[in-house]
């Protein structure tokens, strides 16, 4: 299954994850604070290796990178959660 696969099955619109509009906008405010803690992250962590040394440099370069690509997951879900609130929404109007 490629990229364009499985994007497509994320935002397919026959599927119905059974959550209420008010559990999605749950869902979607804990998500931001979740990117947003993220985020702070990721900026104590580039800040922390720019004042390291050479030898610890590597490990909170990782931690950097596993902190951003969380952060990125979150983005993603948080794109999903936002699309199936506008799809909910779209139903009761029609």
């Amino acid at each position: 299954m490629g990229f364009l696969d499985w994007f497509s099955d994320l935002f397919s619109s026959d599927k119905d994850s059974g959550e209420t509009l008010e559990s999605l906008k749950q869902k979607e405010a804990e998500l931001l604070v979740n990117i947003e803690n993220a985020e702070k992250v990721v900026n104590a962590a580039w800040r922390a290796i720019n004042r390291s040394s050479y030898g610890s440099k590597a490990l909170l370069h990782e931690k950097a990178k596993h902190a951003e690509n969380k952060k990125g997951f979150l983005e993603q879900e948080l794109a999903q959660v936002r699309y199936l609130i506008k799809q909910k929404g779209t139903k009761k109007v029609a």
